[in-house]
C-alpha cells in the first residue's frame, strides 16, 4: 500500500506538471496560453487577422464600441511592431473601459432585472468605481455576496440580493450560475435528471446560505435591507426516491463549512424583534463572501476565468458558461486551470491585467475565416497512434486510481456520516435548549413581574411605616387634629398593602417554583448542548482530516478525467482530419469517374443514334410491307375460306345425291323414277356449277397465297436488313441504362461524400473556433450596438464636443467664484468626468436599443436573436434616422463634402461604420450608386441611404 501511495503521488505530480509542462513561469501568460493551445491543436496554421479587423475587435471588447475612422487610420498607419500591445494598454487605461465593464458585469449579474430597492444608476456607479480603481474581482464579488445594504457606502452592492427580493431558491440558482458556474435549478426537488454530477445535496448546500436570510423593511428609514437569522440545519427530501438528507452550507465544489454551534442565547449580536433587524453572531453569507474574496474557491476562480475568456473570445472554454460539470468539461481543461490559477495567484484577480494577457495572445488575434488544410496522411496516422497509446496508458492509471479513490471516498463518507449525525444531534439539542430556554425566560419573567410587585408593595409599606412612625412622634409634640386625622389613613394604607402582599405571596411562591424548574430544565438542556458540542468538536477535525486526505485523490481524478477528455478530443479531431484526407481521394476518384462515364455515355448515345438512323430509315418500309403482307395474307385467308366453303358444299351435295339415288331405288314407282331423274339431274347441275366455282376459287386462293408468300418474303428481307441495327440498338440501350444507373449511383455517392466532408469540415472549424485557432463570430450586445451606432454616425463626438464646452464653462465659473485664474484655451476636462457626463446624456438613447435588442429580464443575455421590431427600429426608427441627418461634422455631413470624390467617400464611409477600407468591388458599387443618385437627383439623401445600409448590415451587427 505504501508503494502504491507513493506511485500515486508521483502520478499526481506528473498530472499537475502537465498543466504547465514546457511553459516555464519565466514566460508571459499570453505566451503560455498560445503554447498550451499549440500543443494540443489539430488543424491548419491560422494567420493573424489584419489590422482593420483587429482594431474593431479590440475596441468592441475593451470599450464596447467600434473605433472612429480617425482611430482606425492612425492605427493602420502606425509602423510600430508593438502597436497592438500599445493599443491594448491605451484602451485599458481609457475611461471607456470601466464603463464597458460596469455594463458587462451589470448584465451578467442582474440580467436586466427591474430596479426595486436599489436604483440602477447607483448600482452601475458601484461597478464603475470598482473597475475604475481596478478592484480585484474576488473582492468585488465578496462585497456583493456580503452586502446587506445597511452601510450607505456599500448599499448599492446589495442590489443582487434585494432586487431578487431575497427569494432563497432564486438566489440559490443565480448565485450558482453567476458566481460558481453551475446551474443547480433542476436539482431542487431531486438529483438532476440530466446531469449526473449535480446532486440535490449540492443545491441545498448552496441554499443553506440563503434560507435564513430575508428582506427586512425599516419603516422609519423607509428602506429595505438584506437581513439574516440564526437558523440551523437544512433538510431536504427527494420527490422521486423519498430519500431524506440534511446538510450545512457549502460552496459548489467545496466541503461543508464548519460553523460554530451557538445556543439560542448566544446566537445574536442584535436579537430579532418586530421592528429591529436581527444581526447573528455567525453569518453564513459572510462565510461564503470570505471564501470567494480569499481566492480559495476553485469553482469561483474557474468560473471567472472562463467568463472573462468568453468575453474576449465570444465563447467559453466551458460552454454554456453556467454549466460546469463532468459531462461538459472544458474544451481545453489544462488551459482553464492555467487561467484560473494565474487569475488568482499571479494577477491577484486584476481584470485589466488578465484581459491584457488574453488580448496579447495570438489566439485572440487570429482571423475568423477558415483556411484550406492538406496535411500529410502519414503524419496524421502517426499522431493518432501516439494519442491512442497515451489514452491506453491513462486508462491503466485510471484503473489504479479507481481502487484508491473508492477506498478514500468510503472512508470520508463514513466520517462525514458521523459528523453529520453529531452535528444533527448537537443542533437538535440546541433547538431543544432554545425552546426550554425560552420557556425558562418566560417563567422567570412572570416570577420577576410578581416579585417586583411584591417588593414594590413591601418597599412602600416600609416607607409608609416610617412615615407613620414620624407622624406619631410629631403628634406627641403637637396636639394637632390634622395630624391625628392622618394617622388612621396611614395605618389603613399600610394594612391594605400588607394584605396585598400576603395575597401575592402564594402566586410568587408558585411562579418562583415554576421559574426554578424551568431554569433547571434550561440548565440541563444547556449541559446537553455542551455535551453534544464536545462530540461534534471531536468529530469535526476528523471530518476535516478525511476531506483533506480525500482532496488530492479527487484532484487527481479531476485532472485525469480532463486529460482523458482532452486526449479523446484530439483523437476525434485527428480521426476527422484523416477522414477528411481519405475522403478527398474518394471524392477526387469519383469526380474523375463521372466525366469518364459521361463521355462513354455520350459515345454510346452517338452510336445508338447512328443505329437508330438505320432503323428509322427501314422502319417505314417494314411497316408498309407489314401492312401489305397483312392485307395479302388476309386476302389469301378469305380465298381459302371461300374455297373451303365451296368444297364443303360440294361434298354435302354429293352425299345428298347419293342418299337420294339410294332412296329412289328403294321406292321403285314410275312417278318416283321421273322425280328421281329430275332431282338427280338437278343435283348434278348444282354440283357441276359448284365444281366450276371451286376450280375458280382454287385458282384465286392459290394466286392469293402466292402473293402473300411473296409479300412475306419481302417482309423477311426487310426485317433481315434491320435486325443488326435493332440488335445493336438494344445492346446500346442496355448499356445506356447501365451507364446512367452507374452515373447516378456515383453522383449520389459523391453527394453523400461531399455532405459528410462538409459536415466533418464544419465540425473541425467549430473545434478550431472553440480552441481559439479561429476567431468566433460574436453578436454585439445591445449596448455595444447603441454605442457603435453613436460613434459611427459621429453623434458621440458631437456630444463629446458639447459636453466638453459645458464642463469648461462650469470650470470657468467655479474659478471665477473662487477668485482663481480662468482655464486655459486648451483646457480639457478629466477624461472620466467627461465620459460620465456623456454617458448620462446618452443613457436614454442607449436604453431604447436595450429594450429592443436585449433578452427578457432575468434571462441569460448572451443569445443572439432578431425580431421585426428590431428591423423596423433600424429601418424606420426616428432615433437612427435622426442621427443620420447631415449636421456639422457627423458622418453624413462629412460624406456630403466628399460627394465628388467617390474613392475618398467610400473610404470614409467604410472606415467609420465597419472600421475597414472598402474592397475594389465595394468602391465600384459606391461609385455607381453615386452616379445613379446624381442622375435621379437623389444626392441629398444618398449619404443617409448608404450609411444606413452599412449600419443595417450583418457585418456591423457582429464582431469577428
Amino acid at each position: 500500500m505504501k508503494s502504491s501511495s507513493s506511485a500515486f503521488r508521483i502520478f499526481l505530480i506528473s498530472l499537475v506538471l502537465f498543466v504547465v509542462s514546457g511553459t516555464g513561469y519565466s514566460q508571459s501568460l499570453h505566451d503560455r496560453i498560445d503554447q498550451l493551445l499549440a500543443e494540443t491543436y489539430v488543424g491548419p496554421p491560422i494567420p493573424l487577422t489584419d489590422d482593420a479587423t483587429y482594431v474593431r475587435r479590440v475596441y468592441l471588447d475593451l470599450t464596447g464600441r467600434v473605433a472612429t475612422a480617425e482611430q482606425v487610420k492612425h492605427f493602420m498607419a502606425n509602423p510600430s511592431p508593438t502597436k497592438r500591445a500599445e493599443l491594448i494598454d491605451t484602451l485599458l487605461a481609457s475611461p471607456e473601459f470601466p464603463r464597458h465593464m460596469a455594463v458587462t458585469f451589470d448584465v451578467m449579474i442582474m440580467e436586466r432585472r427591474a430596479e426595486k430597492h436599489i436604483k440602477t444608476p447607483a448600482w452601475r456607479e458601484f461597478l464603475h468605481t470598482a473597475f475604475k480603481e481596478n478592484r480585484p474581482l474576488n473582492k468585488l464579488a465578496g462585497q456583493i455576496l456580503a452586502a446587506d445594504g445597511v452601510d450607505p457606502a456599500q448599499r448599492a452592492a446589495a442590489r443582487f440580493y434585494l432586487d431578487r427580493e431575497g427569494e432563497p431558491n432564486l438566489l440559490t440558482r443565480d448565485t450558482g450560475r453567476i458566481f460558481f458556474g453551475v446551474d443547480l435549478q433542476c436539482a431542487q426537488c431531486h438529483d438532476h435528471p440530466l446531469i449526473d454530477s449535480y446532486y440535490q445535496r449540492d443545491y441545498y448546500g448552496l441554499f443553506s446560505f440563503f434560507n435564513r436570510s430575508f428582506v427586512f423593511t425599516d419603516k422609519k428609514k423607509k428602506q429595505s435591507f438584506y437581513a439574516e437569522k440564526s437558523e440551523v440545519l437544512t433538510s431536504f427530501k427527494s420527490v422521486f426516491s423519498e430519500e431524506e438528507g440534511t446538510t450545512g452550507p457549502f460552496i459548489p465544489g467545496g466541503v461543508e463549512l464548519v460553523e460554530p454551534l451557538l445556543k439560542t442565547t448566544e446566537a445574536y449580536k442584535v436579537e430579532p424583534t418586530a421592528n429591529v433587524m436581527p444581526v447573528p453572531k455567525h453569518s453564513r453569507r459572510m462565510q461564503m463572501a470570505e471564501a470567494v474574496s480569499s481566492g480559495q474557491s476553485a469553482a469561483f476562480n474557474r468560473n471567472m476565468a472562463n467568463r472573462l475568456w468568453a468575453h474576449m473570445f465570444g465563447q467559453g472554454l466551458v460552454s454554456p458558461v453556467d454549466l460546469h460539470h463532468d459531462d461538459n468539461l472544458p474544451f481545453h481543461a489544462p488551459l482553464l486551470d492555467l487561467l484560473a490559477t494565474e487569475l488568482a495567484d499571479e494577477l491577484k484577480f486584476e481584470t485589466r491585467a488578465f484581459l491584457r494577457e488574453l488580448a496579447l495572445t495570438n489566439a485572440y488575434q487570429r482571423t475568423f475565416e477558415p483556411v484550406d488544410w492538406d496535411p500529410p496522411l502519414d503524419e496524421l496516422q502517426a499522431r493518432l497512434v501516439q494519442l491512442e497509446t497515451q489514452k491506453t496508458v491513462h486508462e491503466a492509471e485510471w484503473e489504479k486510481l479507481k481502487v484508491e479513490l473508492t477506498a478514500q471516498r468510503l472512508a470520508a463518507y463514513k466520517v462525514q456520516e458521523e459528523f453529520t449525525a453529531a452535528k444533527k444531534a448537537a443542533l437538535e439539542s440546541i433547538a431543544k435548549h432554545g425552546t426550554v430556554a425560552t420557556a425558562a425566560a418566560k417563567a422567570n419573567g412572570e416570577k420577576v413581574k410578581v416579585e417586583s410587585s411584591v417588593n414594590k408593595s413591601r418597599s412602600i409599606t416600609t416607607q409608609l411605616s416610617a412615615t407613620l412612625k414620624s407622624t406619631q412622634a410629631a403628634k406627641e409634640f403637637l396636639d394637632d387634629s390634622e395630624l391625628a386625622a392622618i394617622l388612621p389613613v396611614l395605618e389603613k394604607r399600610i394594612a391594605a398593602l400588607g394584605a396585598a402582599v400576603e395575597k401575592q405571596l402564594p402566586d410568587l411562591q408558585k411562579k418562583t417554583k415554576a421559574a426554578t424548574a424551568a431554569q433547571t430544565a434550561a440548565d440541563s438542556a444547556s449541559q446537553e448542548v455542551d455535551k453534544r458540542r464536545v462530540v461534534h468538536d471531536q468529530v469535526s477535525p476528523r471530518q476535516l482530516a478525511a476531506q483533506t486526505k480525500l482532496a488530492p485523490f479527487l484532484e487527481t481524478h479531476r485532472l485525469l478525467t480532463q486529460r482523458q477528455d482532452l486526449i479523446s478530443r484530439q483523437i476525434e479531431q485527428t480521426q476527422r482530419a484523416i477522414l477528411l484526407q481519405t475522403a478527398k481521394a474518394d471524392i477526387a476518384a469519383k469526380e474523375t469517374t463521372i466525366p469518364t462515364l459521361e463521355a462513354e455515355l455520350k459515345s454510346n448515345d452517338a452510336t445508338l443514334a447512328t443505329a437508330a438512323t438505320v432503323v428509322a430509315k427501314l422502319d417505314p418500309q417494314v411497316s408498309q410491307m407489314e401492312k401489305i403482307h397483312a392485307a395479302s395474307a388476309a386476302k389469301a385467308n378469305v380465298a381459302a375460306t371461300a374455297l373451303d366453303k365451296q368444297q364443303a358444299a360440294m361434298k354435302l351435295l354429293a352425299e345428298a345425291q347419293k342418299q337420294w339415288l339410294e332412296s329412289a331405288a328403294r321406292l321403285g314407282s314410275n312417278q318416283t323414277e321421273v322425280d328421281a331423274t329430275a332431282i338427280t339431274m338437278h343435283y348434278a347441275k348444282v354440283i357441276r356449277r359448284l365444281a366450276a366455282d371451286v376450280e375458280q376459287l382454287a385458282d384465286a386462293a392459290a394466286a392469293a397465297k402466292a402473293t402473300a408468300a411473296e409479300h412475306e418474303n419481302g417482309l423477311k428481307n426487310l426485317q433481315k436488313q434491320m435486325a443488326p441495327a435493332s440488335e445493336k440498338m438494344a445492346v446500346l440501350e442496355s448499356k445506356r441504362n447501365a451507364l446512367t444507373n452507374q452515373l447516378q449511383t456515383i453522383s449520389d455517392e459523391l453527394q453523400t461524400l461531399r455532405s459528410a466532408q462538409a459536415e466533418r469540415r464544419q465540425k473541425s472549424i467549430d473545434c478550431w473556433s472553440r480552441q481559439a485557432a479561429l476567431a468566433a463570430l460574436e453578436p454585439l450586445s445591445p449596448e455595444e450596438v447603441a454605442w457603435s451606432v453613436l460613434v459611427a454616425t459621429g453623434v458621440a463626438e458631437t456630444y463629446r464636443t458639447s459636453v466638453t464646452g459645458e464642463l469648461k464653462k462650469a470650470a470657468t465659473e467655479a474659478a471665477k467664484k473662487a477668485g482663481q485664474k480662468a482655464p486655459a484655451d486648451d483646457w480639457q476636462p478629466d477624461p472620466f468626468e467627461l465620459e460620465a457626463a456623456i454617458d448620462g446624456k446618452l443613457a436614454g438613447s442607449i436604453k431604447s436599443f436595450v429594450s429592443l435588442f436585449g433578452a427578457a429580464a432575468g434571462q441569460p443575455q448572451n443569445e443572439f436573436f432578431a425580431t421585426v421590431d428590431q428591423a423596423l427600429f433600424v429601418a424606420n426608427g426616428g432615433t437612427i434616422n435622426g442621427w443620420l441627418n447631415p449636421s456639422g461634422n457627423n458622418l453624413t455631413g462629412r460624406l456630403d463634402k466628399l460627394i465628388e470624390q467617390p474613392e475618398a467617400y467610400a473610404a470614409e464611409l467604410y472606415l467609420s461604420v465597419l472600421n475597414r477600407y472598402p474592397t475594389q468591388l465595394e468602391k465600384q458599387s459606391i461609385n455607381e450608386y453615386l452616379v445613379t443618385a446624381k442622375a435621379d437627383d437623389r444626392v441629398n439623401n444618398i449619404s443617409r441611404e448608404l450609411a444606413w445600409a452599412l449600419l443595417a448590415s450583418a457585418e456591423f451587427r457582429f464582431n469577428h
